[in-house]
């Protein structure tokens, strides 16, 4: 499609470096009646001379209509007739994006006669009514930025530049390498049926689907992947110094340059398979259903370096046993690409081959398993598990910030949880007398925080994401949020709550405070698994801590959402009182 007229040769009159205002009809309508209708609508000033956009005075062409009438679409901006530019601002779709943003003057108003407002109000309504029903990446106004986040995970930007790596992918009348790139990426996100797909993008036949799903993901795999993904992208000094935190340096290697990998396995959901073989080796009895599992390696700025696999998902092939294959072949080369010393930060999942890779000259950074027969983790175990797990967003700021955290984390490590022995020593979890029961909202002396110094306790924002979720079940009338304070100590309380997981178990904490003192929260302690670490604290208590120093302060109220009201409960029936008790 052209989006352009050649320009025509133009006269001496026309060459002068003077701004035209258009107030012509178009060439049809030479002689209509007179421009009496006055509109406050932007209109651009024209020149025959020079580019509208940069005003340079070469290669220009005459903006034809239909582009003009979708600029105005677009930008609220009516081009006159006649108006010119470099082709260089032309693209597949128009115009291009940056000409919004580049129009040297602009007037707050035009004048219309008659036919020139039905001809624009004529051609406005061709162009909604020709826009395609179904999902168009090929039209320039089809989408939005939030519609391509949405359906493919990226910008239109960034789609655009993923476009330019498929230049051997031939267009065709059925579909263009846009499409067939937007295929692709939106069934890798929505994980939608080629048959919903097809009504989707008003495709009939879902073999072409298929096919363009193929074709994009072969090239994809021939000319983008090996640039962006895998050791052969980037070398080991230069991931060094753009991708490993001086966070995780200074944390684990005292400062020294070392290589520090996330590992971990994820899964890719997919049908059962009608091949029981395939079948069999692909379900997980962990998830219970089918599925695949990529191995992703990152660095500790969230940077992936490799995606390994997908490998299948039974008991052959745990996190443990793929990595495992993955070192000793070395197919992808990456025990080839580390070095002695090099940090592996992995999950539980991989116990089985942490003496292998440190066999191998790496090290290890796991969390504490609790050991059989204990029910909680001692401070060590649980500040230990916390430096491992302390890799959620924001996982990079500036050096120095990485350091000072790190620092601060190193030192609270050390710590011992002075509450936890006073509340064992004491025995306050069996003594009841000793407490008062209270409401949340009579707390006056209970200190006000503000939600940055409620991370620099909690060392992260996992656990406060979790603290809304725990006061609105346990400020309900289902919920059971009960605090009580130390008859003879004002700064001690006592809080009882709900697991989120079982809801025959609850957890009891501990919290002391002292409003004068410039950290007003001076001790933790909770009976969960991780409840007893000094560097930062566990779900529970930061949940309390939320809700009374800064929660109850705000304006409104928590309110659950109505999730029961559309559900029906069996048990909740008199004939089941019954039941079985003859």
């Amino acid at each position: 499609m052209t989006y352009y007229h050649k320009k025509r040769n133009m006269n001496e009159s026309e060459e002068n470096d003077t701004d035209v205002e258009e107030e012509q009809t178009s060439s049809s309508f030479a002689f209509g009646s007179p421009k009496v209708i006055k509109l406050e609508v932007p209109r651009s000033m024209s020149s025959h001379a020079k580019c509208q956009f940069c005003t340079q005075r070469e290669d220009l062409v005459v903006i034809n209509e239909d582009t003009r009438t979708k600029f105005f679409i677009e930008t609220g901006t009516i081009l006159p007739e006649g108006t010119r530019c470099c082709q260089k601002h032309f693209s597949e779709g128009g115009l291009k994006e940056e000409c919004k943003k580049m129009l040297s003057k602009v007037t707050d108003h035009i004048m219309f006669n008659r036919t020139d407002l039905m001809t624009l109000l004529h051609n406005v309504r061709m162009n909604v009514l020709n826009k395609p029903k179904g999902i168009d990446f090929d039209n320039p106004l089809g989408l939005s930025d939030t519609d391509y986040i949405h359906l493919t995970g990226l910008t239109k930007q960034q789609f655009d530049n993923l476009v330019t790596y498929l230049p051997s992918l031939r267009n065709t009348s059925v579909r263009s390498a846009r499409t067939c790139l937007g295929l692709l990426l939106t069934k890798l996100r929505t994980g939608v049926s080629l048959k919903v797909m097809s009504s989707m993008f008003q495709i009939p036949n879902v073999q072409y689907i298929s096919k363009a799903i193929h074709s994009a993901r072969a090239v994809l795999m021939k000319e983008f992947v090996p640039q962006h993904l895998g050791t052969q992208h980037i070398s080991r000094d230069e991931f060094i110094r753009e991708h490993t935190t001086a966070f995780v340096k200074q944390l684990f290697a005292d400062g020294q340059d070392v290589t520090a990998l996330v590992i971990d396995g994820t899964y890719i959901y997919i049908e059962k398979s009608s091949n029981y073989s395939f079948q069999r080796r692909t379900y997980s009895a962990y998830k219970s259903r089918p599925l695949l599992k990529p191995m992703m390696i990152v660095g500790t700025d969230g940077y992936i370096l490799d995606a390994i696999g997908p490998y299948l998902a039974d008991g052959r092939n745990n996190d443990a046993s793929i990595l495992t294959s993955i070192m000793k072949n070395d197919t992808e080369r990456l025990k080839t690409w580390l070095s002695d010393g090099d940090i592996f930060v992995l999950d539980r999942g991989f116990r089985d081959c942490r003496d292998f890779l440190q066999q191998m000259g790496f090290r290890t950074q796991m969390p504490c398993y609790l050991e059989k027969g204990k029910k909680q983790h001692s401070t060590e175990e649980a500040n230990e598990s916390r430096m491992v797990t302390k890799y959620r967003p924001p996982i990079r700021n500036s050096e120095f910030e990485d350091t000072e955290l790190a620092i601060r984390m190193s030192f609270l490590s050390k710590t011992t949880n002075e509450l936890q022995k006073r509340v064992e020593n004491e025995k306050l979890a069996a003594k009841r007398s000793v407490w008062e029961s209270v409401d949340g909202f009579d707390m006056e002396d209970f200190p006000r925080l503000s939600e940055d110094a409620l991370r620099n306790i909690t060392v992260g924002v996992y656990q406060l994401k979790q603290a809304k979720a725990y006061t609105i079940e346990h400020i309900s009338p289902e919920g059971k949020y009960e605090l009580f304070v130390h008859k003879q100590d004002d700064g001690l309380l006592k809080a009882k709550l709900q697991s989120r997981h079982s809801s025959s178990k609850t957890y009891i904490l501990w919290i002391s405070y002292d409003s004068e003192k410039r950290n007003p929260i001076t001790g933790w302690y909770c009976q969960c698994k991780s409840g007893a670490r000094t560097l930062g604290c566990c779900a529970h208590i930061a949940a309390v801590l939320w809700y009374l120093s800064f929660q109850r302060h705000q304006d409104g109220k928590l309110v659950p959402r109505p999730f029961f009201d559309y559900t029906k409960d069996a048990a909740d029936c008199d004939w089941l009182s019954g039941v079985g008790s003859e």
